[in-house]
């Protein structure tokens, strides 16, 4: 028979099951119970020890069979380690790496700015930020023949080499007639032909503004449908900046405290769940959809 399934104890806060479903590699992180943290920020904890919880007491057995003890063992290794390491008070971990960018050929796009705030939000949090322009990933408007006579055009194979190196990724993009820019459907298409294909795994947050009182939304829920294809965790909530053009403050900030609030909060959760697929490739990290309200407290559950 083999060993139980562990249970990596966080003190005080939540705890964290770790379950190997049958005939499966991948383990499944559920929050089971948390009488204090949101879920994310159990996750962070679970992945990368937050502020919440300092140091893992203990690793206990939590009664089920594991269906495979070598997943488990993997598992409970990166764990304990991770305790090891921060009772020792070495806490770093390999930096998360995002690559941002906005959607948008113009100067002095709206789109520009929202993202230039987002990777000073990123690299306070202590993510590495790779942020590009669209101009970089230009291409020709996609054709097989081309492709098969003359290869990747520049801005495809820019791309490729820049989602590579990056564990998520950050699009601001306007809304063109209720849908995304052109320009950039052109250059997933083309990367879309890679094999392996770059976009795969990786996650992703969407972000748009707007003149218009939606901020430009609708173009959002039109972009995540190739990206989903293509194998991108998208992240459930977006951000939409409403009357973009009067949004912000002359410090490049969102004058609205509570926008500004709750886009940092949603750039803080991103970064904590790309942590958990980052250092702990053996757990299967679930999105949390809050829809805007994060529920109470003592019902909040992670499920896969």
């Amino acid at each position: 028979m083999h060993p139980p399934v562990t249970n990596a104890v966080l003190p005080a806060s939540c705890y964290v099951d770790v379950i190997v479903p049958p005939h499966s590699d991948k383990l499944v992180v559920l929050q089971r119970y948390r009488p204090v943290a949101s879920g994310h920020k159990a996750l962070r904890a679970f992945a990368c020890g937050s502020k919440l919880c300092e140091i893992y007491d203990s690793i206990r057995p939590h009664g089920r069979i594991c269906d495979n003890y070598a997943g488990a063992q993997a598992c409970q290794s990166h764990v304990i380690a991770r305790g090891e390491s921060m009772a020792t008070g070495n806490t770093e971990l390999p930096t998360v790496r995002v690559l941002a960018f906005a959607a948008s050929l113009r100067a002095e796009s709206l789109n520009s700015r929202l993202i230039e705030l987002a990777a000073k939000q990123l690299d306070a949090a202590g993510t590495k930020v790779d942020l590009a322009l669209m101009r970089e990933f230009d291409c020709p408007s996609y054709d097989g023949d081309v492709q098969e006579k003359s290869g990747f055009p520049d801005g495809a194979e820019r791309l490729r080499h820049r989602l590579d190196a990056a564990h998520a990724l950050v699009i601001s993009a306007p809304e063109y007639n209720f849908s995304m820019p052109g320009v950039l459907k052109n250059v997933v298409d083309w990367v879309s032909r890679y094999q392996p294909q770059p976009l795969k795994d990786k996650r992703a947050l969407l972000l748009s503004a707007s003149p218009s009182m939606a901020g430009g939304n609708r173009g959002l829920w039109a972009l995540r449908v190739p990206l989903e294809h293509l194998g991108v965790h998208v992240y459930p909530d977006m951000f939409s900046l409403a009357k973009a053009h009067e949004a912000f403050a002359d410090d490049g900030r969102i004058a609205d405290p509570q926008l500004q609030e709750r886009f940092e909060r949603t750039l803080r959760d991103l970064v904590a769940l790309t942590e958990a697929a980052v250092h702990y490739p053996c757990a299967k990290s679930a999105w949390i959809e809050f829809l805007g309200e994060h529920p109470d407290p003592a019902l909040d559950r992670l499920q896969e």
